[in-house]
Formats: structure tokens, sequence, C-alpha cells
């Protein structure tokens, strides 16, 4: 079941395996919120079984109409390859509808993760979104730090979005909360077998009040973050996971930290997309473009 509130199957398959649909900032100034969020402890129906988030309270929360995103940088956006390509970012809503209230920018270019779907079919689900200026940061509006270690297995961490409430379900207008924690990726192996867990995904999911805490449909590309002294990382974009808020089988985010170096590379300009050589170019010798530009054989 498609994360992404667009997906045309995303009722119609609830319950069954499927997505969830530069300026670097510095340390110094990424990784800052206006105050920590309070326990849950709380019954609700949210994010799902989260909770309304304080105005303000996720500054790089980014609404992508059917997906969500992580400010990571002022004019870079962290999302999942699985949205598409998305057109439009905002930054700033509290009530996803009042889009004036935030600050909008256009896309301007789309970087899919090259090895997307291999080879367990949902494995580096990242999207790299480049805006076509940079989001004002201030009151609101400010960047995730990217990390440069996992989380702790156990670590209590913070999603948002304003993903469906439940499975197939209606989504909300203002952006909602949870936390969750942060499982053994041996542990989601357990659940969802070996061969679909792979070392680029971190699993995760919560408790409130004995009801499942975990990401839904139309929370996609949005933000998994864990504080460390003071500081939040984003640790994960919401990716796939079968049903939502399952005891069983918790939710499954893009790991950030195993793509480090291809995220930092495209925001720098330092990433070379791999070469793709055609199969047939042993064959013809070397004599087409493509051959001699793409295969290492042909002295490309």
């Amino acid at each position: 079941m498609a994360r992404v509130a667009t997906f045309l199957l995303a009722g119609a398959l609830h319950g069954a395996l499927g997505l969830r649909k530069a300026n670097k900032g510095s340390r110094s100034t990424c990784g800052q919120k206006p105050a920590p969020p309070a326990p849950m402890n709380e019954v609700g129906a949210q994010i799902v079984n989260g909770r309304d988030a304080q105005v303000g309270a996720w500054p790089w929360e980014i609404h992508l109409g059917g997906c969500g995103g992580t400010l990571i940088a002022p004019q870079w956006v962290l999302s999942a390859a699985h949205c598409g390509s998305p057109r439009t970012a905002y930054a700033g809503l509290h009530n996803r509808s009042r889009t004036s209230d935030g600050q909008r920018r256009s896309v301007v270019e789309h970087f899919r993760h090259p090895q997307w779907k291999t080879p367990a079919g949902q494995s580096n689900d990242l999207l790299l979104l480049k805006l076509d200026s940079p989001f004002d940061l201030g009151e609101g509006v400010g960047t995730a730090c990217l990390p440069t270690t996992p989380p702790a297995v156990g670590a209590t961490c913070w999603i948002s979005g304003w993903g469906t409430l439940r499975s197939g379900g209606s989504a909300p207008q203002i952006l909602q909360e949870a936390s969750v924690e942060i499982k053994s990726n041996d542990e989601c192996k357990s659940a969802y077998g070996r061969s679909s867990i792979t070392d680029d995904m971190i699993c995760a999911n919560g408790r409130n009040n004995g009801k499942v805490t975990d990401a839904c449909q139309g929370d996609s590309g949005g933000p998994l973050v864990c504080e460390e002294d003071g500081t939040w990382f984003a640790h994960g974009a919401t990716s796939w996971g079968r049903g939502c808020a399952s005891a069983s089988y918790p939710g499954v985010w893009s790991r950030t930290v195993y793509n480090l170096e291809w995220i930092n590379g495209v925001m720098d300009g330092t990433y070379e997309p791999p070469k793709n050589c055609p199969v047939w170019c042993a064959l013809r010798l070397c004599v087409a473009d493509a051959c001699k530009q793409n295969c290492d054989f042909c002295g490309a």
C-alpha cells in the first residue's frame, strides 16, 4: 500500500506491503527547534495515534502535496524517491490548507538515488529536491542537521506529517507528530523477511497509551528526526510498511546516514551518476556514442 496520498490504489490495497509514500546548513544553525516535544502520554488517532503538533514545532517539515520532506539546507529538501516529481515545496505550514501562512518555492531539479528499487524493491528510497531559491530561515522555518552516525537501537525519535490517520483513512489539516522507538534491523527482518530489509533502511514505531504510533499514507518522504545534545538530526525519510501502526510490522524509513556521501555530493555538485553501459555495446564493437561514453572497455 502506497504511503503517498495521491496513489490511486492506496485505499484498495490497505493492509498489503507497499511504499509510504546548495547551501548546506551549518552545524551551528541546523537542528534547532523552539522547545523539546512533550512526552507522548495521550490517546489519539493521528499520524497514526499521535497528536497535533504545536505551531512551528518542526521547522524543517516540508509539504509537497501528496508527500512530505525535510529541509536539510535552505535550497534543498530530502524526500522519498517513490514520491515522483513534486513541483512545489511549502515550508512553515501548520494547517496544510493555509499555504499562504508559509513560504512557497518551486522545485527546479529532482535527484533520485541511482540505486533506488535495487536489490529489494524499496531500497535507497531517497529523493533530493533543489529549489529555485533558498527558503528564508527564521521563525517557523529551519533546517535539520545531517547525521554522521546512526541512532542507537531503542532511541526515542520523532515523526511528523499530514498523512492519513489510519490505513486508507482521511488526512488531517493540522500537522501531526508522534514519538517512535528505533528498532534493530534484525528485529525488522524478523517481521518482513531478511531479503526485504537492507542496510539502507531503518525501522521504528512507538506506543502511546498502548496504541502503536507510526507513519501512514501521505507521510511519505517526511522526517524521522532524533535529538542529540540539543541538536536534531534527520535520520530517515518515510518509505514503506505493511499497513499502518501494526504492532507486528514497524514502519520503514530510508536511512540517511547510509547515503550521506550521495546526499552531500548532489548538494555540492560533485556527484557523478554511474555510467549505464548497454549490454549490446560489445556486439557492436563500441561504434555507438552510448558505448563510447558509458563503457569502460570502449575507452570511455
